[in-house]
Formats: C-alpha cells, structure tokens, sequence
C-alpha cells in the first residue's frame, strides 16, 4: 500500500509568558508557536512497554492557557533552546482566559502562520478575537491532526482541499521548524523535529457538523480547544479530514506516534534543545532543511519505505537523548 511521508513546517517560535506577577500565558491569539512543556505522560521502554505516568518534558502546541512555572537563560539564543517551561491547563471559558496584553485581536480565519491575513484553513475566529486551536494535539489516548493546511485558495480565490485532506491510513507526518546552527562558525541548517505523527485512523467531516461526524472519535474537550463552534467563513463548510494518530497498543506497520520527550527533574532546572534532523542523516528525500514553512509529501511512497523513514526517525531521536512520550495529560 501507498501512504505519504510528510514534512510538515512551522515558523517554531517559541511562546512566553503574558503576566509575569501570575506566570501565565494566556490563550494565543497571534500565529502558531510551540511551548516547552511539562506534563504528565508515558513513555515507550527499551522493552516496548509503556512505562508509568510520570511528568515529561516536551516540545509541542498547546495554544489555550498555561503556567510558566521555570524560566531558562540559554546560552544559545536560536530555536533550539527552551527559555520557559509551561504546564498546560484549559480555563473554563475563553472569555475567562483573559486576552494576551501583547497581543493584537483581530477576526480570522487564516493560515497556520498569519493571523491577519485570511487565506484558509487554520485559524478559527471567537468573537472577533482571534483564539488559536492546537493542532497538532498531542494529548490524551491519541493524537489528533484535523486542520492545518488541509485546503487553501487558489489564485481566483476559490476554496480547494490539500493533499493533506486525503492521506491514508500508514502515512508520516514529521512536525517540526526549520534552524539555522552556527557550530564552530560553520552555519548549517537543519529541521527540529517536535512531533511524529502516525496516521491509524480518520473521518471526514467539516467544521459545521463536527459533532456529528467526529461523534466518539475525538476527546471531549477538542472541538472547544479547536474553536469550531464559533468558526467562521468558507471554510466550516470544507470537507477535510481528522486523523487520529496511531499508538504504541493499535501500531500501523509497527508504528506509533510519539513526541520526543525527557523524564523532569523533580529539583527543576532541565531543559533540553529540540531534535535535529539533518542533512547527513540521510533523509534528504523526505527532509528539506531550508524551507520555513508548508509540507512537503505530496508524492506516495510504499508503506515499507514509510516504515523504514520512521525507524530512522527513531535512532535519531535516541541517539539525541530523547524518549518517545506519548498519552500526555493536561
């Protein structure tokens, strides 16, 4: 069987903290970043087993409200490194998540990276302030990708699905940002992996009658983190796609998705830099490190050879130190 391997860009900003007498940050309304995280969550033994809940460190999306609960002074001011740890939590309302002071609202529903200039498929729109859905969601028993880049205007400003809308069962999507290193005052660039995602499962659906077609298939809160009650414009009405992630217990071809991950420090103070990919890892076929952003994988390839990227994928995150995490809580 054919599925796709999939490079899958953001800008990798990362978030900060919006109240520094109450260390929150409040819930995003500018372009997508990631936060390092602290939650508790799984993680895939030498065995194969899942190990105990325990806090893990990771990099990954969590646009609604958190607690900057550590702050870091990275020596090494790129990407790669983390300056706040934050541990998620969801507020009871968006009206009680009380609106970034360093953020500008305004009404959307764009792509992934902008959030004042509508184009299609990512950002939904809650009364007129923008409150960005997380997507991928790492969270919970699954993985879930249901958004992102999945259609887009074409140059008569017409709506047409992606290639994203349609991926099968097997496929890999590596989510992650493009960095440029300076090693020794050799300037290489390479892509830090956040998120490997396993396609296991997946419904069609719009936005409009979300709660219909995904009934019993995403988490409960997810439709309320995504903002698809309140989303406007064309775009509730695509028919896209929400994927579930396959898992360590339900695999595709023996794969799973997973975030790299670290065990926290009880005394605090770790951090650890994202996962590179680069170009002498010899992925070149399915890893381009200059691009900034978009996906690369339209073009199918045999499920075997999907496999075989994964792998990979999985010596590289090892061999940086990294565990895969999985089941995270917030």
């Amino acid at each position: 069987m054919d599925v796709n391997v999939i490079q899958f860009l953001h800008p990798g900003e990362e978030h900060g903290v919006d109240d520094r007498k109450k260390m929150i940050k409040y819930w995003n309304h500018g372009p997508h970043k990631r936060k390092f995280l602290k939650a508790r969550g799984q993680y895939v033994t030498a065995r194969g087993t899942l190990s105990e809940q325990v806090p893990l460190l990771f990099w990954g999306e969590w646009e609604p409200n958190s607690h900057v609960v550590e702050t870091f002074s990275p020596a090494n001011k790129l990407k790669l490194w983390p300056r706040y740890l934050h541990e998620p939590y969801l507020p009871s309302s968006k009206k009680s998540a009380v609106l970034s002071p360093v953020s500008t609202p305004s009404s959307c529903l764009g792509d992934c990276g902008e959030a004042k200039k509508p184009k299609g498929g990512c950002i939904t729109d809650w009364d007129n302030d923008c409150c960005q859905n997380t997507d991928p969601f790492v969270f919970g028993e699954a993985f879930i990708y249901s958004l992102c880049q999945q259609w887009k205007k074409d140059k008569k400003g017409s709506l047409h699905t992606t290639y994203l809308s349609r991926l099968p069962i097997g496929s890999l999507i590596l989510f992650g940002s493009k960095v440029a290193l300076d090693t020794g005052g050799t300037k290489e660039d390479a892509f830090a992996l956040d998120t490997v995602f396993v396609v296991g499962d997946s419904r069609r659906y719009t936005i409009k009658n979300y709660k219909t077609a995904l009934a019993d298939f995403i988490p409960k809160d997810y439709g309320y983190i995504m903002g698809f009650d309140h989303a406007r414009g064309a775009g509730v009405s695509m028919n896209i796609r929400c994927y579930k992630g396959a898992t360590p217990s339900n695999p595709v071809n023996g794969m799973y998705s997973f975030s790299p991950c670290q065990e926290a420090d009880p005394k605090g103070g770790k951090s650890f830099h994202k996962v590179l990919i680069k170009k002498t890892d010899g992925l070149n076929d399915y890893i381009n490190v200059k691009v900034t952003q978009g996906s690369k994988g339209s073009i199918t390839v045999p499920d075997s050879e999907a496999q075989k990227v994964w792998t990979k994928v999985c010596e590289i995150v090892e061999n940086q130190g990294c565990l895969q995490g999985v089941n995270f809580q917030y």
